[in-house]
C-alpha cells in the first residue's frame, strides 16, 4: 500500500515538473485579494515571531534576483505595509464611517474591551497557569543541610551537617504545638 502511494506521489511530482509550477501558487496566498479576512490573517501571520523573516529569507534564497538580502527585506516590508493599507482602504469603502462623528460607546467598549481583555489574558495566562499547577503548594523538603556559626573571620565555632535520612519532616500539627 505504501509503495502505491509513493508511486502516485512521484508520478504527480513528475507531471508537475513537466507542466511547470502553477502560477496561482507563486507568491503569498494571503495577499491575493484585499478583503478584511485577508488583513486579519496577514496580521496574524506577521504577529508570529520570525515567521515573516523566515519566509522572506527563503524567498530571497530561491528567487533569481540582483537585490541584496537587506534590500529584499526592505522591499517585503514595504509590500506588507502597502498591502495592509490597501486592505484598510477596502474596509473603509465597505463599511463607511462619516467624518467628524464620534464612535459609539458600544463599539468602543466591544472592540476596545475585547482587545484589552485579550492583552490582559496574554499577560496573566502564564502566571495563572503556573499558580494553579500541581507543583504549587507542595512541600519540597531539603536533602542536605549545613549550619556553620562563626565569629568574624575566624574558624567556625559550631558546625553541623545533616542529610535526607536525618532530616525530619514537620506536619501541620507539629507546627501548631
Amino acid at each position: 500500500m505504501w509503495y502505491m502511494v509513493k508511486c502516485i506521489y512521484l508520478l504527480l511530482s513528475a507531471y508537475q515538473i513537466r507542466c511547470g509550477y502553477p502560477r496561482r501558487i507563486i507568491g503569498n496566498f494571503l495577499c491575493k485579494s484585499y478583503h478584511f479576512l485577508n488583513m486579519i490573517c496577514f496580521r496574524g501571520f506577521m504577529a508570529v515571531p520570525f515567521l515573516f523573516e523566515l519566509r522572506t529569507l527563503m524567498d530571497w534564497i530561491w528567487t533569481d534576483t540582483s537585490m541584496t538580502l537587506m534590500d529584499w527585506l526592505k522591499m517585503e516590508d514595504i509590500f506588507a505595509s502597502i498591502f495592509l493599507l490597501k486592505c484598510s482602504r477596502y474596509v473603509e469603502d465597505e463599511f463607511p464611517q462619516p467624518r467628524g462623528i464620534k464612535k459609539s460607546t458600544t463599539s468602543k467598549y466591544l472592540l476596545g474591551g475585547g482587545v484589552l481583555a485579550f492583552v490582559i489574558a496574554i499577560i496573566w495566562f502564564p502566571l495563572v497557569f503556573f499558580a494553579f499547577g500541581n507543583s504549587v503548594g507542595e512541600p519540597n523538603p531539603p536533602t542536605d543541610v549545613t549550619v556553620k556559626i562563626r565569629i568574624g573571620p575566624f574558624l567556625p565555632v559550631y558546625q553541623m551537617s545533616a542529610q535526607s535520612h536525618n532530616i525530619d519532616v514537620f506536619s501541620e500539627a507539629d507546627y501548631t504545638q
